[in-house]
């Protein structure tokens, strides 16, 4: 595996889709906090997977794990992938636009801004990101 084969745009595709899906897995999306006694707080924390709308969430992390993939294939082994209807700069600008809308759709249809936890904010950065890098792969790929 050369990993000098990756672009500029392959490295912010993957890093972003990969730190996206953790984000989505594993970082706390919403924090309840319900009262606290002496020293003692009590609460609990929701991932971005689960409810409410976790369906969202595990949508964008396929399309992330798909992304990843499609990238590790194509550049860092001698495997040839299909030639499909569209480019595949335009596949990844598609499920960078998905990912980034699954996110902010997620964000939107709970509008709690004192609940979101710090992984609600790092995905919105991190799909827009994705997005970004998506964008960037179709352009490449007309040229």
């Amino acid at each position: 595996m050369d990993l000098k084969k990756l672009s500029t745009i392959d490295w912010i595709i993957s890093v972003a889709a990969a730190l996206l899906v953790i984000d989505l897995v594993a970082l706390p999306w919403y924090d309840f906090h319900v009262g606290s006694y002496g020293v003692y707080s009590y609460g609990v924390s929701f991932t971005g997977v689960e409810a409410p709308d976790g369906f969202f969430a595990w949508l964008a992390v396929l399309i992330g794990l798909a992304i990843i993939a499609q990238v590790v294939i194509a550049k860092l082994t001698t495997v040839e992938l299909p030639q499909l209807g569209l480019s595949w700069g335009k596949i990844k600008m598609i499920g960078g636009l998905a990912a980034l809308g699954l996110v902010l759709l997620k964000f939107v249809l709970n509008l709690h801004p004192h609940y979101f936890g710090i992984g609600c904010w790092v995905a919105v950065v991190l799909s827009a990101a994705l997005a970004y890098g998506g964008l960037m792969a179709s352009k490449e790929a007309l040229a």
